[in-house]
């Protein structure tokens, strides 16, 4: 079932990676980035890779660049990929939590997306300004 040569190197840098960010367990990393145990055990044994749109996911979960990801998913196409996609800023953990927990898949009810919102602007709104200024120079 598996795609073709360029897919032998991804299994093991995602393995690498799953244990690198602090997961004991593929399962657990594909709890935290709500994804199918399954689907990640797919992509660990080497028969499937990941859309882009699950790699957007959970590169963020695993602290990576969304990019670095799917040129080791698809390294036929990472020189396309370098040419023409701009680089993307490393997540903290914290923040691809917040992503999640605010993106338009969150479980979370209304309110407690209201409440964490509240939490995370009362947090940054101090640094907004020197964040702003440093994005102006």
């Amino acid at each position: 079932m598996g795609q073709d040569r360029d897919l032998d190197g991804f299994p093991t840098y995602l393995r690498r990676a799953i244990t690198d960010a602090g997961f004991d367990t593929p399962t657990q990393f594909a709890r935290t980035a709500r994804i199918e145990p399954s689907v990640v055990f797919a992509w660990l044994r080497g028969e499937r890779r990941p859309t882009m749109r699950l790699i957007e996911r959970f590169a963020p979960v695993l602290n990576l660049e969304i990019r670095t990801v799917a040129s080791e998913a698809y390294p036929e196409a990472a020189s396309r990929a370098r040419q023409n996609t701009p680089a993307q800023p490393k997540l903290v953990r914290q923040a691809a939590d917040v992503q999640l927990a605010l993106g338009p898949d969150s479980p979370l009810t209304e309110d407690e997306r209201q409440r964490v919102i509240v939490f995370v602007e009362a947090g940054i709104g101090p640094v907004r300004a020197k964040l702003r200024r440093r994005r102006a120079s």
